[in-house]
């Protein structure tokens, strides 16, 4: 651990994507840009030292071998998005957009419950495997966060400057949002 209670990751190196190039930047690892389909061979050549994946998806790659540790508190999540045109979205009967919008919200409820589920025996897996789960606390988790969210933020105040500060209030009870 550093002097600040985050995890030393200085020098490893991790399977990155464009999603966590910053964020591992910022806690000092080494991203190694790559297709999930090439982690497990990236893992068994030692061509990588670690990786940050979705809490879902970790048991698909057949990578818990190759795992000895994990950093908790997890710092984002999947969200399954329901998508179509606005155009005809408003041009439907108030009755057959009332049944779209009603599927939808059982849908996100059930995909929480399903989500909740598959992290559960993900969990115990690499719990059984041996995996150590490394559990930041206080401010150290909560420098661990902003460090992830942070990323996020400033990638969409670059992309997008004229809607970020009104996303980040409509999404975030953050006190900075209107910063």
């Amino acid at each position: 651990m550093t002097a600040g209670g985050q995890p030393d990751i200085s020098g490893l190196k991790l399977r990155s994507s464009a999603a966590y190039k910053e964020w591992f930047e910022g806690l000092g690892a080494t991203n190694v840009m790559m297709a999930p389909a090439e982690t497990f061979s990236a893992f068994e050549r030692r061509i990588v030292d670690g990786l940050a994946i979705a809490a879902i998806n970790f048991g698909d790659l057949g990578i818990t071998p190759f795992i000895k540790a994990r950093i908790d508190p997890q710092v984002w999540q999947i969200d399954t998005l329901i998508i179509m045109n606005a155009d005809e979205f408003d041009s439907l009967p108030p009755e057959a957009r009332k049944i779209i919008e009603d599927a939808a919200i059982r849908r996100e409820a059930e995909t929480v419950d399903t989500f909740t589920a598959m992290v559960a025996t993900e969990d115990a897996a690499q719990a059984a495997a041996g995996v150590e789960v490394v559990a930041l606390e206080g401010a150290a988790a909560q420098a661990y966060h902003d460090l992830a969210h942070g990323v996020v933020w400033n990638r969409l105040e670059k992309a997008a400057p004229e809607n970020a500060a009104t996303l980040r209030a409509a999404l975030t009870d953050d006190q900075a949002a209107g910063q």
